[in-house]
């Protein structure tokens, strides 16, 4: 965790694709409360709605100064590069 909490820049991919118990809830927002407070970078994709993220990370994301959160409403390109692969 400690680890995790002071390297330059984090990215979290998927966030809530497996994992999203409360424990790991609480160690994702312990671990970006950290980071905010030491002003470093950290990316968190998710395919998950706003709403369902933990409301601290939410208010965090809505920092007009220091952050920004992006919604990519594209569709699932996953499919289609299966299609070009022939299967």
């Amino acid at each position: 965790m400690t680890g995790l909490k002071r390297l330059p820049a984090l990215i979290l991919d998927d966030w809530g694709q497996n994992y999203d118990t409360p424990w790991e809830r609480q160690k994702l927002e312990e671990i970006v409360v950290a980071r905010e407070r030491e002003g470093l970078i950290t990316i968190i994709t998710t395919n998950l709605e706003l709403d369902q993220l933990p409301e601290r990370i939410v208010s965090r994301g809505r920092d007009a100064v220091e952050a920004v959160i992006l919604l990519n409403s594209a569709g699932d390109y996953r499919p289609k590069k299966k299609a070009r692969k022939g299967g």
